[in-house]
């Protein structure tokens, strides 16, 4: 009976020491793959960054685009009603002589005509035509 008991006391070291071996080296193989994903997850959370950083730059130019896109079309509506007004004026010119005579009890009568032709002229600064002293 003494050489059942030598057989089983050497399994069950044997057991013993092959279960600590297992546990140590799954400790170390899980340990390393868990390092390589926080790795991998630290590569990826940068290359998130740096996209999301591309995106904020991205849209500020488009921001930019569309608010340049909006005043030039802006600016087109406004030449377009200016380019119709001087067309419909152009086939229709309406000119306007007016006379203006002023008295001044001290001195000589001043006569000013002044002329103008429509309303699309009405930028441009008004200039007295002629001025007579009497």
């Amino acid at each position: 009976m003494a050489y059942i008991n030598h057989n089983v006391n050497m399994y069950l070291l044997f057991l013993m020491l092959f279960t600590a071996t297992s546990l140590v080296g799954a400790s170390v193989f899980f340990q390393h793959r868990f390092d390589s994903m926080v790795a991998a997850y630290d590569t990826q959370i940068n290359q998130v960054n740096a996209l999301a950083g591309e995106l904020a730059l991205k849209q500020g130019a488009l921001a930019d685009a569309e608010k340049d896109l909006k005043l030039r079309e802006a600016r087109e509506a406004r030449l377009n009603q200016i380019n119709e007004k001087l067309a419909n004026e152009k086939e229709q010119p309406a000119e306007i002589t007016s006379a203006v005579v002023a008295e001044k009890k001290d001195g000589p009568k001043i006569t000013t005509i002044q002329t103008s032709t429509g309303s699309g002229f009405s930028s441009r600064p008004k200039r007295s035509g002629f001025v007579l002293v009497v």
